[in-house]
């Protein structure tokens, strides 16, 4: 499943979480609360592939990290 699709998944699966700015109707993947999903889902993809081919394990090749993410050194939002 392609991480977005994931991320979407499981924000609309979460009704105790109280979600700031949420869209209304379908669109309830939107505001400020989706937007920190959405960073989060991006910081821990890039770091789960970019650990993976550092290590030679399976099969990614650089173009799957976001290049962005390489140039700061494999780090995001300082998780690392």
């Amino acid at each position: 499943m392609e991480p977005k699709a994931y991320a979407r998944d499981w924000f609309r699966a979460q009704p105790a979480w109280t979600k700031e700015g949420i869209g209304e109707g379908n669109a309830k993947c939107e505001g400020a609360s989706w937007d920190y999903v959405v960073a989060e889902v991006y910081v821990l993809v890039n770091c789960f592939i970019y650990d993976e081919l550092t290590n030679g394990i399976g099969h990614w090749q650089i173009g799957d990290v976001d290049q962005e993410f390489v140039t700061n050194g494999g780090h995001g939002d300082g998780l690392l």
